[in-house]
C-alpha cells in the first residue's frame, strides 16, 4: 500500500527524553501477554476508552452499541479531528503528561508511520479472519476497522440521463462534449488536502490506461473542495452537477426516498479508490486493556457485521447490500481485485509527492 508524507508530523518536535519514556512504556507493554478472559478482566477495571478519531462520532454508534452489548460495563468517547490533527493533538499532549487518546483512528499513513518509529503504539497480536490478508498493515499494534471507497455522484435533475457517468472516463466525455455548461460544476478534493493526495496519487499509479489524459479533461473546469459534506451540500443546491472521487460513506449516509429523487452516483468502474480507516492503542494510555479489547472486537466478523449499524461505517469483511453498503469482498466481486486502489502517496519520497502536485497544477 502506497503512503503518505505528512507534513503536520513532519513540523511536530518531541524530546528525546519524553521518546525515552515512551519507548521503554512500549517496550514493557510488549514483553506482557495475558489470557483473553485476564483482558477481560482488566478492562473491567479501567475507565472509558477516549478516542481521537477522523471518523465522525454518530459512525461509531453502531460499533460501540455492539461492544456494549457484549460487554456492558464499556463506555467510550470519540472526538472528531482531521486525520492529520488526530496525530498532532495525541503527539502534543502526550509530550505533557496530558490525558489523551486511548484509540487513535486515521487513514493517514504517515501519521501512523511517525507513531510507530517512535514506539508510541501499543503493540499487541489479533488473530484476524482470513478476509484481512489485503488489509493487514506494516506499524506493530494498528489494524484496518473500516474501509472508505470513493464514488461518483450527480445531481440527476441537471444531467441529462443519457450523460449519468459510471466512471471517472465517463466524466471527462461529458465535459468534452460541453465544456461551458460544466465549467466550475464539476468537484472533487483539493491535491493539497491528504485526502485528495491519497485518493488521486493511487488511483494515477494504479489506472489501467491514460489517467493524465483523462484528468487533463477534468482539472481545468473541476471546482477543489476540502470537505465531502460541502460537495453533496452544492451538489443537492444545483451548485455542481457531477462529484468525482467523493466520499462513498457520505453518500450512503444520505440515502432516502428524497435525496434519491436528486442524487445518483456509482463506484467508479475505472478504479475504486479504497481508504483504510486503522485504529491503534496509544502506548501511554490509560485505559489500555479496555482499548485493546475494543480493537479486538472491531476487527472481529462480529464487530465487522455491528460497524455499519445506524448509519456506521463500512466494514472490510462481509457482503454488501443493495442499500449502498459496500465492503472490499463486494467492490472486488463487481470489478474485480485489479480495480480496487488502496489510496496513498509514498511515506518518504517528498519528492514524488511533490512531481505529481506539480503535474496536477499545470493542467489547472
Amino acid at each position: 500500500m502506497k503512503h503518505l508524507m505528512s507534513h503536520v508530523a513532519d513540523r511536530l518536535l518531541i524530546g528525546a527524553a519524553v521518546l525515552g519514556i515512551a519507548m521503554t512504556s512500549a517496550m514493557a507493554q510488549q514483553s506482557e501477554t495475558i489470557s483473553e478472559e485476564e483482558l477481560v478482566n482488566r478492562a473491567k477495571q479501567e475507565g472509558p476508552v477516549l478516542i481521537y478519531s477522523a471518523v465522525p462520532p454518530p459512525q461509531w454508534v453502531g460499533i460501540i452499541e455492539g461492544m456494549k452489548e457484549k460487554y456492558p460495563w464499556f463506555n467510550a468517547e470519540v472526538i472528531e479531528l482531521s486525520n492529520s490533527e488526530v496525530f498532532g493533538r495525541y503527539r502534543i499532549e502526550s509530550s505533557s503528561n496530558s490525558r489523551s487518546a486511548d484509540i487513535l483512528a486515521s487513514s493517514n499513513d504517515s501519521g501512523w508511520d511517525s507513531l510507530a518509529k517512535a514506539n508510541l503504539t501499543r503493540p499487541m497480536e489479533i488473530e484476524l479472519d482470513e478476509g484481512y490478508s489485503n488489509w493487514l498493515t506494516p506499524y506493530p499494534g494498528v489494524y484496518t476497522v473500516s474501509i472508505s471507497a470513493s464514488v461518483i455522484a450527480y445531481n440527476k435533475l441537471l444531467v441529462p440521463e443519457a450523460d449519468w457517468p459510471t466512471s471517472v472516463a465517463d466524466i471527462a466525455e461529458v465535459v468534452r462534449k460541453d465544456p461551458d455548461a460544466y465549467n466550475k460544476k464539476i468537484a472533487s478534493y483539493s491535491v493539497e488536502g491528504a485526502d485528495g493526495l491519497d485518493i488521486f496519487y493511487a488511483w494515477v499509479d494504479k489506472y489501467d490506461g491514460d489517467a493524465w489524459g483523462v484528468l487533463k479533461d477534468l482539472i481545468p473546469y473541476a471546482a477543489e473542495e476540502m470537505s465531502a459534506g460541502a460537495m453533496l451540500a452544492k451538489l443537492i443546491s444545483g451548485e455542481y452537477k457531477i462529484l468525482y472521487m467523493t466520499s462513498g460513506n457520505s453518500i450512503r449516509r444520505s440515502l432516502s426516498p428524497t435525496f434519491n429523487r436528486v442524487v445518483g452516483w456509482a463506484l467508479p468502474a475505472d478504479g475504486v479508490p479504497l481508504r483504510a480507516f486503522k485504529a491503534g492503542v496509544t502506548a501511554d494510555s490509560q485505559s489500555p486493556h479496555a482499548a485493546e479489547l475494543f480493537v479486538r472486537y472491531m476487527t472481529s466478523l462480529e464487530g465487522q457485521t455491528a460497524l455499519p449499524r445506524n448509519g456506521g461505517m463500512s466494514p472490510v469483511l462481509g457482503k454488501g447490500t443493495d442499500d449502498g453498503l459496500y465492503t472490499s469482498e463486494s467492490i472486488k466481486e463487481q470489478f474485480g481485485e485489479s480495480k480496487l486502489v488502496l489510496t496513498g502517496a509514498p511515506v518518504g519520497n517528498p519528492e514524488a509527492v511533490e512531481a505529481f502536485r506539480a503535474r496536477w497544477k499545470s493542467l489547472q
